[in-house]
């Protein structure tokens, strides 16, 4: 019988990791395993911050050269742990089915917000101290909540929630897979999983990855027989994102893909995000889909490359809108630009009966024509629906949507999927409304919002938006037969005149910007 030498660090997560593998590879009957433990550089250098740069091979490199050397015949990784160029005469050989992809958050009860936690965001007490090492971490986190103090965090899984325990730390942020393997007691604390879409984690995150020596034929047959195609297709979006763009495994970047569609034309879904290196710097956050993998990558790296590479410094440009904040400047400002902000109408909420709510949440589908519809929406649509979780609105004859797994929702009524015109709109959707199916339309307006609920097959539409708006929409899907509910949340008012006026490169927002944008000189 062949002996197999497996090569790991000796932490316990490393080291569960490595017994798995080792007893998926001894039920076959044809190998016995053993470990060699090995301590990287990650696990000697405990007071120093995960930075890009200190992040290339800081757990794996040492690894890396003992395989190399026949040290042993097979090492298993974290995946997203995992350098994303492997070193000459080494490859990935497999990488198994992957387990749990988002983040947990584990906090102390003190610091649970409750009031936070009905809203559906992150259930932090104001200024919370949260500990983690990671980059991406820290910066998405002060994205989603700035008032939070981020203090570093080293050591692995069961130091660090001693660490919260003991009281240094009012909450802590950790991949959800690795405490589910460890099986951590975590008596007196609470879990919160992050929707793994509002929070991507890092490339490959929940997967492990076995490298082998590339000339090692015998060890390579064993170890494909535990491949899972599917999580290698996602995993290699996620890590080609990463490569494309130049990074380490510490590089502030998250990313999910998952699989949509299956069969003969599978379709991919990539959510993501990324930041500059200073603290300071906006980031990028994208939702694509294509049936193309390669494709889905290099649209990626298109969006998300600007974060990092800053090629509108020096630029300085004028955005003209209403009072929100604009996703465009954001990424425009990501890329290194000086954006000026012009308002130029003002948004007034309008009321919305109860009864009209419990309408709404009746529908087939509802058109939110703007993010400020959304932003408005969201939460009296939730408080309508009550305390069920929402269910998925799928086409006659679809079987998969956007919004992932089904889940059991025996006996409910399901709630109506969430149309919305563009990018910055599914973003504010899939923040604000987890769960729904969000589909954004191919015509970026409220009229292709209605051709896409005809299309699906919906007959009972509600359009939410200003007092003004929507007209196409309404037409449009009045024409097809199909029941409109129109809810005004809004009118817009003009806005007194910008001081000073926009010079220079100016971008509107809508056309009604346009329309208010009073004429320079």
């Amino acid at each position: 019988m062949k002996t197999l030498r497996i090569g790991t660090r000796g932490s316990d997560l490393a080291l569960w990791q490595a017994r798995h593998i080792s007893s998926l590879l001894e039920a076959s009957g044809e190998v016995r395993c053993e470990l060699v433990i090995v301590k990287t550089s990650g696990d000697r250098i405990q007071d120093v911050p995960l930075t890009p740069e200190l992040g290339k091979g800081f757990f794996t490199k040492e690894i890396e050269d003992g395989l190399l050397a026949d040290h042993f015949d097979l090492a298993v990784h974290s995946l997203k742990d995992l350098a994303v160029r492997l070193a000459p005469g080494l490859v990935l050989a497999a990488v198994p089915r992957r387990g749990p992809v988002g983040e947990r958050l584990l906090l102390r009860k003190e610091a649970f917000d409750t009031a936070r936690a009905n809203r559906g965001e992150l259930p932090l007490a104001e200024g919370a101290k949260v500990g983690t090492s990671s980059l991406r971490r820290r910066r998405r986190l002060l994205d989603l909540r700035p008032d939070l103090q981020i203090l570093d965090l080293r050591g692995n899984v069961p130091t660090r929630v001693r660490k919260l325990q003991e009281g240094q730390y009012d909450a802590i942020l950790i991949a959800q897979a690795g405490l589910e393997r460890l099986a951590l007691p975590t008596g007196g604390l609470i879990a919160f999983d992050i929707d793994a879409r509002l929070f991507p984690g890092a490339p490959g995150q929940g997967a492990l990855g076995l490298e082998a020596r590339a000339e090692d034929q015998e060890t390579l047959a064993l170890l494909s027989k535990l491949e899972d195609p599917q999580t290698r297709v996602l995993t290699d979006i996620e890590r080609g994102v990463l490569q494309a763009l130049g990074g380490g495994c510490s590089l502030p970047l998250g990313t999910l893909a998952t699989l949509l569609e299956e069969g003969d034309q599978p379709r991919y879904r990539l959510d993501a995000f990324a930041y500059g290196r200073e603290d300071q710097d906006p980031g990028i956050s994208i939702i694509l889909e294509s049936g193309d993998s390669h494709s889905l990558i290099q649209e990626a790296v298109r969006f998300l490359a600007p974060a990092l590479e800053k090629p509108l410094v020096g630029r300085e440009l004028h955005l003209v809108g209403g009072s929100g904040r604009s996703n465009l400047g954001s990424d425009l400002e990501a890329a290194g630009a000086k954006v000026h902000r012009h308002r130029v109408y003002d948004i007034h909420p309008l009321p919305v009966p109860e009864e009209t709510w419990d309408r709404l949440a009746q529908q087939d589908a509802l058109l939110f024509s703007s993010p400020s519809a959304i932003e408005l929406g969201a939460t009296p649509l939730l408080r309508a629906l009550g305390p069920r979780p929402p269910k998925e609105r799928l086409a006659k004859g679809d079987t998969h949507s956007s919004a992932g797994p089904k889940r059991d929702t025996h006996s409910r009524v399901p709630s109506p999927a969430i149309l919305v015109p563009g990018r910055s709109s599914r973003l504010r959707a899939e923040a604000l409304l987890p769960g729904f199916v969000i589909l954004e339309a191919q015509e970026k307006n409220a009229r292709g919002m209605a051709r896409l609920a005809i299309q699906r097959g919906w007959t009972k539409i509600g359009v939410l938006g200003a007092r003004d708006g929507s007209p196409d929409a309404i037409q449009t899907a009045k024409e097809a037969g199909l029941q409109v509910l129109h809810v005004p949340l809004y009118q817009a008012s003009p806005h007194p005149r910008p001081s000073p006026e926009p010079l220079g490169d100016t971008l509107f927002l809508s056309p009604k910007a346009a329309r208010l944008l009073p004429p320079q000189g």
